[in-house]
């Protein structure tokens, strides 16, 4: 088959209209190193917590998916609660953005489905109480607005 969509004759077959899915050893293969150095979506993870959620999924179900990384996010979110209720601000501060990271994660690459909007929240829970920590704290503003039926009556904004 030619390289070449000029030709509006020229149809893709079955085969080669085939979605790639790639394997999850292939996927941690590529993440793995982009961990070690912390490299976005990276930010904030610990190397073994991603290996350990990446070498038990065995597929992209978005349920089992977000479920995985939510399972590690949630200790960091408690260990950050206390930290912060023993003022130890700092500890607190890496624990909470460590949970958002696992729960931004969850919700990766796309928010479509229950479990996956639920670990979406959290991130954003967890990125606010971070930001308590921050030299400039984010603050999230509701913006009022009047658009189309079943836009919304408000735009959310993190400033």
């Amino acid at each position: 088959m030619s390289s070449s969509f000029s030709d509006d004759n020229e149809k893709l077959s079955d085969e080669e209209s085939k979605r790639y899915v790639r394997p999850m050893n292939e996927l941690w293969a590529m993440w793995g190193p982009r961990v070690k150095m912390r490299i976005y979506p990276f930010t904030y993870a610990v190397y073994e917590d991603v290996e350990r959620v990446m070498t038990t999924l065995t597929s992209y179900d978005k349920d089992k998916w977000a479920a995985a990384w939510s399972s590690i996010a949630k200790p960091y979110g408690e260990k950050a609660a206390q930290a912060e209720k023993a003022g130890d601000a700092q500890n607190a501060k890496e624990n909470y953005l460590r949970a958002y990271q696992y729960y931004r994660l969850a919700r990766y690459p796309t928010i479509n489905s229950d479990g996956k909007k639920q670990a979406y929240r959290k991130s954003q829970e967890m990125l606010l109480k971070a930001s308590q920590f921050f030299d400039s704290p984010l603050e999230r503003v509701e913006i009022p607005f009047s658009g189309k039926t079943g836009e919304g009556n408000k735009i959310v904004a993190y400033l």
